[in-house]
């Protein structure tokens, strides 16, 4: 992900972090269920596919 937005691996980790503290998750999979209910299958695919 950091190499296709030109950014350093720590800048998306902190990016990651933030979000994860934000929504309060502890992990990828929890985040992927808390923003499908939040925003539905319709977001989550356009976010998660493209």
């Amino acid at each position: 992900m950091s190499y296709e937005l030109n950014i350093s691996f720590t800048t998306v980790r902190t990016h990651m972090h933030n979000v994860f503290c934000k929504l309060s998750v502890q992990n990828r999979t929890a985040l992927t269920h808390k923003l499908m209910s939040l925003l539905g299958w319709f977001i989550y695919c356009i976010l998660f596919y493209l």
